[in-house]
């Protein structure tokens, strides 16, 4: 009829690349889905493995060894004799120097940010404690157990302070730790949601071809039935 507007009408074969066209873009979708989101678990696994597991063993040897020094500085201030405080002078000092490689292990899996603030001023507060071992030891080696105490004394505060900024750090680092487990377990579940909706609209655009390629088929074929049933019924 004159003057109705008639709306776009595809070909089969137009209609057949539009879906296969479909088809490679939702596969395209899928493969760049699954590639976002192993990027994102490959990069919080690796956070974990290099930042949160080396950080927790090196707070725990720092715990262990600082706990030591000032168990050590306990036994010099009871000591007996000076041989007794020679080898206790030995066994500190050598507490304090693992310690140092353990800040050399720390300050590279840290970095910058909060953690390095909090462990500077857990290290400040040991440094306290360290300076007071040389006047414990003379103490000590004199006999003089009054000033020997008064050393012990002056460590206790700057000591519970390094504990408590220690601890701060321990904490800094579980929650680090469990964000990137968390982000790995988010991206894993994002990841697979995108790929069940793609799928989906996958197995939408293949019903498409499919009902398209039946419909190519079944004309053809119904119109052989119709010439077979005109010959049989005769002129």
């Amino acid at each position: 009829m004159k003057g109705q507007k008639q709306g776009f009408k595809f070909s089969v074969g137009t209609k057949l690349r539009i879906g296969f066209v479909i088809m490679l873009v939702l596969i395209g979708a899928v493969g760049a889905a699954s590639n976002t989101s192993m990027m994102r678990m490959q990069q919080q696994a690796e956070t974990i493995e290099s930042v949160y597991l080396p950080g927790m063993k090196v707070l725990a040897d720092t715990r262990v060894k600082f706990m030591l020094v000032q168990q050590l500085g306990l036994e010099v201030a009871l000591a007996a004799d000076e041989v007794e405080i020679t080898n206790l002078e030995t066994a500190i000092n050598q507490a304090i120097e693992d310690m140092r490689a353990l800040d050399e292990a720390y300050y590279t899996i840290a970095g910058e940010g909060e953690q390095k603030e909090v462990y500077t001023a857990f290290d400040s507060y040991r440094q306290q404690v360290a300076a007071v071992f040389p006047s414990l030891l003379e103490a000590g080696k004199q006999g003089d157990m009054e000033a020997a105490g008064a050393a012990v004394k002056a460590m206790q505060e700057p000591y519970i302070a390094a504990l408590e900024k220690l601890e701060q750090l321990i904490e800094l680092n579980e929650k680090e730790g469990e964000i990137a487990a968390d982000d790995s377990v988010a991206a894993s579940g994002t990841g697979q949601d995108i790929v069940n909706l793609v799928s989906l609209l996958g197995i939408a655009a293949g019903g498409f071809i499919s009902w398209i390629i039946a419909r190519m088929i079944a004309r053809p074929m119904a119109a052989m039935a119709a010439a077979a049933r005109q010959i049989s019924a005769g002129p």
